[in-house]
């Protein structure tokens, strides 16, 4: 079994028996997923996804992370 805690101590990755739990009470709304598969918890840097796209799309229209995530709710 190998347990990852994320940023904050509020959420955690729970690896058992070849599945992965992801625990999340960061907003104080208790969340549990599973996939049946072992995931990584770390991105590998993906070379047409720069990693810092509020930096090199400043001066090309960036409007904020949800916008480019395409979240925005506008």
């Amino acid at each position: 079994m190998k347990v990852t805690k994320l940023k904050g101590g509020q959420s955690a990755y729970i690896e058992l028996n070849n599945w992965t739990y992801y625990i999340d009470d960061s907003c104080d709304e208790q969340f549990i997923d599973k996939w049946d598969h072992p995931i990584t918890t770390t991105i590998e840097h993906q070379p047409d996804m720069p990693t810092h796209p509020h930096q090199v799309y400043k001066d090309e229209g960036w409007i904020n992370w949800a916008d480019f995530l395409g979240v925005n709710n506008e």
